[in-house]
């Protein structure tokens, strides 16, 4: 599926005060590359409110943008918005959010040269723009390829944009901590998904949403993809300082289907050092019976979890019907991450991989 790429602020770009320009303008966020992508819905003005007021009013208007039509002028204090009172940021964007429907009719209120001039009414009808869709996202399946985007700033906007307009599904120009939390994860490949909490998201939506509006623009989605990628780097890290418990031992059903026999012991595991040959049969792992490919994985999900744990094992030496009894020390293994993978973006990538064996 293609990734979106941001317009100037989709319906409408809404930026918090907060001592810089945060606009999520077309400077900051759109892409210098790319092909048309699908339509979203369009007001085209920047919002933002005054520190330490409550005055939220309009910063620029786009020429020729519904929002210009209908007569909306840079410095206009935003009374209301579609019938809801925008005396903060947030209840401006969450009023834009219920909103941003092509073709509504949206009632606003204004006062002239930031308030002082007597109150106005207009009807803004949403509009719509053709989105760019980017032509070429950094890759981002290992931790390698994410620190190169944090050092690259030109790949770091790329994503953030990619991000930014995935979770905004609805193309509001504004994304909740939901629409975060569930577009961030559509974004990311499964690896780095799983790498990445809830809760660390839900800091990185806080980290980016400093006057507390409840919402994100596309110009506040950069630092949300820093502090991501930070968070999965080290997620991971961690993961491979720890390791993985390991037995070093496979099993198989034998030729009867009523027994499991050993197979592919690796040389110098656990397994081996502990008197375990190939073609054995497992009778039991940690005292539970192992006929069967469950009963087997079950009792290594309970019994060899944890590294340096001892567990019993009976085998049936092959060739003999006498059982042995040894223990297992549970070891630790680093897990294996393939850096060489093949891409999977496109349908042409998918038809490349089935074409190769090896690739599959």
């Amino acid at each position: 599926a293609a990734v979106r790429s941001v317009t100037p602020g989709g319906a409408g770009s809404v930026v918090p005060p907060r001592g810089g320009d945060r606009s999520a303008s077309a400077s900051v966020m759109s892409m210098s590359s790319g092909r048309p992508g699908p339509a979203a819905p369009y007001v085209g003005m920047i919002v933002r409110q005054n520190p330490g007021t409550t005055v939220v009013h309009v910063a620029s208007v786009e020429p020729g943008a519904p929002a210009s039509q209908a007569g909306v002028q840079p410095n206009d204090q935003m009374i209301s918005f579609g019938g809801v009172p925008t005396t903060t940021i947030g209840a401006f964007r969450s009023a834009l959010k219920q909103n941003a429907v092509v073709g509504r009719r949206i009632p606003v209120v204004l006062a002239a040269n930031m308030g002082t001039q007597p109150q106005r009414s207009t009807t803004i009808v949403v509009g719509t723009r053709i989105r760019q869709v980017p032509a070429n996202l950094p890759p981002m399946r290992t931790v390698e390829e994410l620190e190169e985007i944090l050092r690259e700033r030109s790949k770091l906007h790329a994503v953030a944009v990619a991000a930014f307009n995935i979770c905004d599904a609805d193309g509001s120009g504004v994304v909740s901590r939901q629409e975060l939390a569930t577009g961030m994860r559509r974004m990311l490949p499964p690896e780095a998904s799983r790498s990445l909490t809830d809760p660390q998201m839900m800091e990185a939506f806080d980290r980016a949403d400093a006057d507390g509006s409840g919402y994100l623009v596309g110009g506040e989605f950069v630092p949300v993809v820093e502090h991501c990628f930070r968070m999965i780097i080290q997620n991971a890290r961690q993961v491979d300082a720890r390791g993985k418990p390991w037995i070093g031992m496979a099993v198989k059903p034998d030729s009867s289907r009523r027994n499991l026999m050993v197979r592919d012991v690796v040389e110098g595991g656990p397994a081996e050092r502990a008197g375990i040959q190939n073609l054995d049969t497992l009778v039991s792992l940690g005292g539970v019976p192992t006929p069967t490919m469950v009963a087997f994985r079950e009792a290594v999900r309970t019994h060899a979890r944890q590294v340096g744990r001892p567990v019993a094992v009976v085998v049936l030496r092959a060739g003999t019907s006498t059982e042995r009894k040894f223990t297992i020390v549970v070891g630790e293994k680093k897990k294996e991450v393939f850096t060489d993978l093949p891409p999977l973006r496109t349908p042409a990538d998918a038809a490349a991989i089935l074409a190769d064996r090896a690739k599959l």
